[in-house]
């Protein structure tokens, strides 16, 4: 006959059962994450990031159309020769509100559908304000400003989610949504050219403003994040952590600070073509609206099938079977160097439609694959601060990808400044070369800046024949 528990073991007993019950219904409870790189929760954020691009980007990249329009019709007033400076304001500002947001984001990553459903709204109400603009101060205002902030806060946090679905293949997800922003520029040229011929400024503003909310609102629920947010008691010192963590050695890791300087020096020239290439068409070369908007989506177009060659090549293919893997310092130094060869020569000393369209196209694939080179980046900082750290520090990478887009913004940003100034002086000398008309010291600028992109490739060099 067994002996009576003691109420010590009975107690015992309980906690025991208890504990099992309590295991058994939270293991019941929680469900695996979705796979990485495949699946459809993969493939559907990616889909739906690249339909974010519209919204995002389409304006920005289409601004050159705007500035022909502007200069031309003489919409608004104001000094008209400072026109420019909406466009690079506009993308300028876009990038360069990234790295907090993308900062706040990672640390509050609850917040993330709020601001892309309040960034939907503040862009599209940018739009609709700047309709009723008068003067050149109201459209910096509304089109460069507050839309910059709308759709930054509109493709900060759908990045930010995507970069959670790719690992070992994020070069293939942000070529492809590089490549879905390519083909809007060079579509949208086109679209925005035949409505401000038909309607004019304010209602192509305004049409544009509800395709904002039309081509975002509906793809917003498919870009979620691949983990669920931490409870609410855990979010604030949990993810400031994280935060902490991997921005310390990140702004203290020299190969970051590299690629980011050679990053903003790339992009002062990069801006330059997109805002002034319509205007140069038409004033320059005589060419009809749609010509010069053709010129234009050339620039973009190339961009299609760059962005998906330059992430590859960042992913480790192989240019040939025989040949080993590029490294990142020579993906990017391929971009940068190849892309400066046509602004010196088929820009600088065109002189026909025929050279403009050459440079659009060469210019468009080569430099505008620059940007589709970070996901190697972004990869080398973190191989190179996590071996440091003997694998003790994660680096976050859509935070990454957010500081390389505020060099960028800031490239841009200095890039319309200077611009401007360009135009002021004119010419490099007389004759009837790109390089000889008001455009000509703007040309040559934006091939030594597309060239200095080239730093960090370099310095690599530099460094190893110094060894």
């Amino acid at each position: 006959m067994a002996s009576p528990r003691s109420d010590a073991e009975e107690y015992e007993l309980f906690e025991r059962v208890a504990g099992a019950i309590n295991v058994s219904r939270q293991s019941s409870q929680e469900t695996p994450l979705p796979p990485t790189d495949r699946g459809r929760g993969a493939w559907m954020a990616l889909l739906a990031c690249s339909m974010i691009q519209l919204p995002s980007w389409g304006m920005s990249m289409s601004f050159g159309v705007f500035q022909d329009y502007y200069s031309s019709h003489h919409a608004i007033g104001g000094d008209l020769n400072t026109t420019g400076i909406i466009g690079t304001t506009l993308t300028g500002l876009l990038y360069l509100s990234m790295p907090p947001l993308f900062a706040l984001l990672t640390s509050f990553p609850y917040l993330r559908s709020y601001a892309a459903w309040i960034g939907s709204a503040l862009a599209a109400l940018s739009l609709l304000l700047s309709s009723f603009s008068t003067t050149v101060t109201h459209l910096i205002v509304t089109q460069g400003i507050l839309r910059a902030i709308g759709c930054s806060m509109l493709y900060s946090p759908t990045t930010l989610n995507l970069d959670s679905w790719f690992t070992t293949r994020k070069g293939l997800a942000y070529g492809v949504i590089l490549s879905a922003k390519g083909l809007i520029g060079s579509l949208l040229p086109f679209m925005f050219s035949a409505l401000l011929s038909r309607f004019g400024i304010r209602w192509t503003l305004r049409a544009w403003s509800a395709a904002i909310l039309l081509t975002s609102l509906p793809f917003l629920a498919f870009i979620r994040h691949r983990s669920p947010p931490p409870p609410h008691s855990a979010r604030r010192p949990t993810t400031n952590a994280a935060l902490t963590t991997s921005l310390k050695p990140l702004l203290s890791n020299s190969t970051f600070w590299l690629f980011q300087l050679s990053n903003t020096l790339f992009n002062l020239g990069y801006v330059l073509p997109q805002t002034y290439i319509s205007t140069y068409s038409t004033q320059i070369l005589h060419t009809s609206p749609f010509l010069s908007s053709l010129i234009l989506a050339l620039l973009s177009a190339p961009g299609i099938i760059a962005s998906l060659t330059f992430g590859l090549l960042s992913d480790g293919l192989r240019l040939r079977r025989a040949w080993r893997p590029l490294n990142i310092y020579e993906v990017t130094a391929l971009s940068s160097v190849t892309g400066s060869l046509p602004a010196f020569f088929l820009w600088g000393f065109g002189r026909d439609v025929g050279a403009l369209v050459g440079f659009s196209v060469l210019f468009g694939f080569f430099a505008g694959g620059y940007s589709a080179t970070w996901s190697g980046v972004i990869r080398e900082i973190r191989q190179e601060e996590e071996a440091a750290s003997f694998g003790r520090v994660q680096v976050d990478t859509g935070l990454i990808f957010g500081l390389l887009n505020g060099g960028r913004g800031i490239g841009y940003v200095l890039g319309g400044v200077v611009g401007v100034d360009l135009l002021k002086d004119g010419a490099l000398r007389s004759g009837v070369w790109g390089y000889g008309s008001q455009y000509g010291r703007m040309i040559l600028f934006t091939g030594v800046s597309a060239l200095l992109g080239s730093l960090s490739a370099c310095w690599k060099v530099g460094r190893t024949l110094c060894m």
